[in-house]
């Protein structure tokens, strides 16, 4: 298995878990900040408008 990742350039994934989940989790917080630094979310804390 490691020779198949490691000629294909690839890297080992889990299929258990969920990368896509994982990677808005870490960066939501990112993009929320950046949107209202530009003025595109007028939604509050509890997301009202």
């Amino acid at each position: 298995m490691v020779f198949v990742l490691l000629s294909r350039g690839d890297y080992y994934r889990d299929a258990t878990i969920d990368y896509e989940a994982l990677s808005v989790e870490r960066n939501a917080p990112r993009w929320m900040r950046m949107l209202e630094k530009y003025g595109y979310s007028r939604c509050n804390k509890k997301g009202v408008r």
